[in-house]
C-alpha cells in the first residue's frame, strides 16, 4: 500500500506539473526566441538607416557640398536673402576659420562687393555666372580655357554640374593645386548666386565624419554611430570613458577580413560599412535594456502563470468552503481530466505551429526574393537583346522607305517621320549626311565641333565607299597588316555594322551607335548615310523606355524599378518620389544586392529585392511585391490549419461526449436505482446490457432489487394476513402488533369472536 501511493504521488508530480512546465517552457522559449530575433532583424534596419547620412557625406568632397547647400538653401527662402546669406558666411567663418572665401553675385549677376573676398577677376565670374544661368555647349568651349586659368587647371566641362546637384549626387570640384582654393563649390539661387574656395588644411582629417557622428550620437540614445581608422586604429565616436573599445575594434578588425557586416556580440549588436580605403564607419546598439533577454523573459512570465494558478487555486478552495453541497461530478471530473489529457498535445502542437508559421512565412519571402531575383536578371540580361531589338524597329522604318522610294531621295516629309521616330529612342545625337556632306538635319548634339567635323568627313567617304563596293572592297587575299593600315578596311569594318547597334568613337569617344543607309542598299545606290548615337546611359534609358513598362504588364503585381547610377533618375517616373525606394538602391550601388521584407510605398507593404545590374552596368533594378499577397498564402493556409484543429477538436468534443455517456449511463442509473430503493419502489429496474464490469454490476444490481421486491411482496402478503392492531367485543378491548426482526417474521397472531361472552386469541 505505501509503495503505490508513492508511485501515484510520483505519476501525478510528473503528468501533472513537470510534464506541462516542461511544455510550457519550450513553447514560451520558442515564442520569445523568434521575437527576439524580430528584434535583432528590426534594429538591423534602424543601424543601416543610421549610417546612411554618414555613408552619403563621409568624404570631404560631398560633406562640404552638403554643408554649403542646407546653409544657403535655408537662405535663399528667407524674406531678406542676401541678409541670411551674411549669417551664413559669418557663421561658417567662425566655425572654420580662415578656411573659406566666398563670392556673391546678386539675381542680377551682379558682385556683392561687401560679402565677397575677392574683387578682383570680375570678368571670369561673370563668365562663371553666364554658364550656371545659359547653359551652352559652344559657350562652355570657348569660356572653359578661362576657366581653367583661375579655378585651376583640372577644371573639367563635366564637373561643372557636380556642385548644382542635390544632396550626395553632389559634390565639390578638386579644381586646383593653390592651397586656397583646394576645391571650389558654387551655386545659383533664385535671389543669389555665390562662389565658395575651400582651403587644404580643412581636408583628408575626417571632419565630416566627426561633425556627422557627434551630431547623431546627441540626438540618439540607443544607436550610437562612429569610424574606425584602418591605419591609425582609432575609434571614434564612443565616449572616452567606454569599456567595449577592445571588443569593438577587434570586431572592425575581423570585418576589414571578412566583410560580414552585420556581427552580434556579448554586448552589442554591430553593424560596419567600408566607405574608404581607410574608414570603416559603423553603428552600435547595446543588447542589455534594447533586446528582449529570451531565458529571463520565459522565467518571468511562467512566474507570473505560477502566481495566477495559485490566485484560481486559492478561489477554488474559497467557494469550496463556501458551499457545503461543494462537489466534483462525474461528468465534471471526466471533462476535467479531458481538458487536461488534451491540453498536453495542444501545447506542443501550439509551440511546433507557432515555429512552422514563422518559418513559413520566412520561406514564402525567400521565396519572393528568389523569384524577384530571377527576373530582374532576366531583365539585366535582356539589355543586349533589347538593343537589338531597337536596331531592328529602326531598319524595319527604314528598309520600309527604301522599298518605296529605291535609289530616290525620300521626300521632305518622310525625312521628316524618320527624325520623329529616331527621337522616340532618345539618342543623344542623330545626323543625315548625304552624298555631298550635307547635314540633313541633327538634333540633340551633345557632340564637339571637332568630332562633328569628322563625323561628316568619314560618312561622306564611307557612303562613297559603300557605293563603290566592287570596286574598293576590301580582298580575302590581304594580310592583316594591310587591312588595318588600308582605308578601305576602315570603311568596311564600319559598314559591316550596319543595321546593327555597336560601340563605335567618331571622336567624342566610345558610344553605341547605329548606321544604317538610305537608298538602295542592295544595288549600292545609297545618297544618305544615318547615324543615330547614344551616351551609355542614354542607350540604356531607351531601353529603359521601350522595355520596362511591357514587362511591368506582364509581371504585375510584382513591378521593377530602375535607377541610374549616375543621375539617380528612377524608372517609371511615377515612383520617382519614393524615398524608400532611393534610399535602397542608393544603398545597393555599394552592397550589390539589397533585400528589404517590409518597404513601405505610398502607404502598402512590399517585399523588395535590389540588384546592381551587370548588361544594364549603370543602373540598378529592383523588384517590388505586395507584401500581403505573399502573406496571404500563409494566412489561408494558418486558417486552413485552424479549421482543421477546430474540426479535431469538435471531434474529440463529440467522442468525449458519447464515451462520456455510454460510461456515465450505467453510474447515472446506478444513482436512480439507489434513489428508487430510498422510495421502496422495488419494481425498479436498470436498463443496461454490458458484458465489462458496469455490466456485470447492473446485473447484480437488477438482480438484489428483484430479490428486494420479493421480499416485499411476503412482507405484504404476511401483513395483510395479521388481523387489525384494535379490536372491541363486550367489555373487551385488544391491541396488537407484530415488529419483524428482518423484513419478514415467522410469527403470525388472530383473534375471533366465539360467542357473545367469549373472545378467542391465537398466536
Amino acid at each position: 500500500m505505501q509503495k503505490n501511493y508513492w508511485l501515484n504521488l510520483l505519476a501525478r508530480l510528473v503528468y501533472g506539473i513537470v510534464l506541462p512546465c516542461f511544455l510550457l517552457y519550450l513553447a514560451l522559449t520558442s515564442h520569445f526566441d523568434l521575437v527576439r530575433e524580430r528584434q535583432i532583424s528590426a534594429w538591423q534596419q534602424k543601424m543601416q538607416d543610421s549610417l546612411d547620412n554618414l555613408s552619403n557625406f563621409h568624404d570631404d568632397d560631398r560633406f562640404f557640398h552638403g554643408l554649403l547647400q542646407s546653409n544657403f538653401n535655408s537662405a535663399d527662402t528667407s524674406p531678406d536673402s542676401l541678409k541670411a546669406c551674411e549669417n551664413r558666411i559669418k557663421s561658417l567663418k567662425n566655425k572654420f576659420p580662415g578656411m573659406l572665401k566666398f563670392v556673391i553675385w546678386d539675381k542680377n549677376g551682379n558682385t556683392v562687393k561687401s560679402l565677397s573676398d575677392e574683387n578682383r577677376f570680375q570678368y571670369v565670374f561673370k563668365a562663371l555666372y553666364q554658364l550656371l544661368t545659359e547653359p551652352d555647349i559652344k559657350l562652355l568651349i570657348s569660356r572653359i580655357q578661362l576657366l581653367r586659368g583661375f579655378f585651376g587647371q583640372f577644371l573639367m566641362e563635366k564637373h561643372l554640374e557636380l556642385p548644382l546637384r542635390q544632396g550626395y549626387l553632389g559634390s565639390c570640384i578638386r579644381a586646383s593645386e593653390e592651397e586656397e582654393k583646394a576645391m571650389l563649390w558654387f551655386h545659383i539661387y533664385r535671389n543669389f548666386g555665390l562662389i565658395c574656395f575651400i582651403n587644404r588644411q580643412l581636408l583628408d582629417k575626417q571632419l565630416g565624419p566627426r561633425l556627422l557622428i557627434n551630431s547623431y550620437n546627441q540626438r540618439s540614445r540607443a544607436l550610437q554611430i562612429g569610424f574606425f581608422d584602418t591605419q591609425s586604429l582609432q575609434l571614434f565616436g564612443l565616449p572616452a570613458s567606454s569599456s567595449y573599445d577592445t571588443e569593438i575594434t577587434l570586431e572592425a578588425g575581423a570585418y576589414a577580413n571578412s566583410a560580414v557586416e552585420f556581427r552580434q556580440t556579448d554586448h552589442h549588436l554591430l553593424l560596419f560599412r567600408q566607405v574608404s580605403p581607410r574608414v570603416i564607419i559603423f553603428s552600435r546598439l547595446l543588447q542589455k535594456g534594447n533586446l528582449l533577454d529570451s531565458s529571463q523573459e520565459v522565467f518571468l512570465q511562467m512566474f507570473k502563470l505560477l502566481k495566477w494558478l495559485i490566485v484560481a487555486s486559492f478561489i477554488f478552495f474559497c467557494l469550496s468552503l463556501h458551499s457545503q453541497n461543494f462537489f466534483v461530478s462525474v461528468r465534471q471530473k471526466l471533462l476535467l481530466l479531458f481538458l487536461f489529457a488534451n491540453g498536453l498535445p495542444l501545447m506542443i502542437l501550439a509551440a511546433t505551429g507557432y515555429e512552422f508559421f514563422e518559418q513559413k512565412r520566412t520561406s514564402l519571402i525567400n521565396a519572393t526574393h528568389d523569384q524577384s531575383s530571377r527576373i530582374i536578371k532576366d531583365f539585366d540580361s535582356r539589355y543586349p537583346s533589347g538593343r537589338e531589338l531597337m536596331a531592328d524597329k529602326l531598319s524595319a522604318m527604314i528598309d520600309k522607305h527604301n522599298n518605296t522610294y529605291g535609289k530616290d531621295v525620300w521626300p521632305a516629309d518622310k525625312l521628316a517621320e524618320l527624325a520623329a521616330f529616331v527621337e522616340k529612342f532618345k539618342p543623344s545625337e542623330n545626323y543625315l549626311f548625304n552624298q555631298a556632306g550635307e547635314q540633313l538635319f541633327q538634333q540633340n548634339s551633345g557632340g564637339l565641333q571637332s568630332s562633328i567635323k569628322f563625323i561628316r568627313e568619314f560618312f561622306k567617304g564611307s557612303l562613297d565607299f559603300f557605293n563603290n563596293k566592287s570596286e574598293h572592297f576590301v580582298s580575302k587575299s590581304k594580310t592583316m597588316l594591310e587591312e588595318i593600315s588600308d582605308e578601305a578596311s576602315v570603311y568596311n569594318s564600319v559598314l559591316n555594322q550596319i543595321s546593327q547597334i555597336k560601340q563605335q568613337n567618331y571622336g567624342s569617344g566610345m558610344r553605341w551607335s547605329y548606321l544604317n543607309m538610305l537608298g538602295d542598299r542592295d544595288n549600292h545606290q545609297s545618297w544618305a548615310s544615318l547615324l543615330v548615337v547614344w551616351k551609355p546611359e542614354g542607350l540604356q534609358r531607351a531601353f529603359l523606355n521601350d522595355q520596362l513598362e511591357a514587362l511591368n504588364a506582364k509581371i504585375a503585381p510584382r513591378r521593377l524599378v530602375v535607377m541610374e547610377t549616375g543621375s539617380e533618375k528612377i524608372f517609371p517616373q511615377s515612383l520617382s518620389g519614393e524615398k524608400s525606394i532611393r534610399k535602397i538602391m542608393h544603398r545597393t550601388q555599394s552592397r550589390k544586392l539589397i533585400t528589404e521584407d517590409n518597404l513601405i510605398i505610398s502607404g502598402r507593404a512590399y517585399i523588395a529585392t535590389s540588384l546592381k545590374g551587370i548588361e544594364l552596368a549603370d543602373a540598378v533594378i529592383m523588384a517590388i511585391y505586395p507584401r500581403d499577397i505573399t502573406l496571404d498564402a500563409i494566412n489561408r493556409m494558418f486558417i486552413r490549419v485552424l479549421l482543421a484543429a477546430l474540426v479535431s477538436l469538435i471531434l474529440v468534443m463529440l467522442i468525449v461526449i458519447i464515451f462520456s455517456r455510454r460510461l456515465l449511463v450505467p453510474i447515472t442509473g446506478l444513482a436512480h436505482g439507489i434513489r428508487a430503493i430510498a422510495r421502496r419502489d422495488f419494481k425498479h429496474r436498470i436498463e443496461f446490457k454490458s458484458d465489462d464490469e458496469f455490466g456485470q454490476l447492473i446485473k447484480v444490481f437488477n438482480e438484489t432489487i428483484a430479490g428486494m421486491h420479493e421480499l416485499a411482496l411476503g412482507t405484504a402478503v404476511q401483513e395483510s394476513l395479521l388481523p387489525p392492531g384494535k379490536a372491541h367485543s363486550g367489555n373487551f378491548a385488544l391491541f396488537a402488533r407484530s415488529v419483524f426482526m428482518s423484513k419478514m417474521g415467522g410469527d403470525y397472531y388472530d383473534y375471533f369472536k366465539i360467542d357473545e361472552e367469549r373472545l378467542g386469541v391465537f398466536f
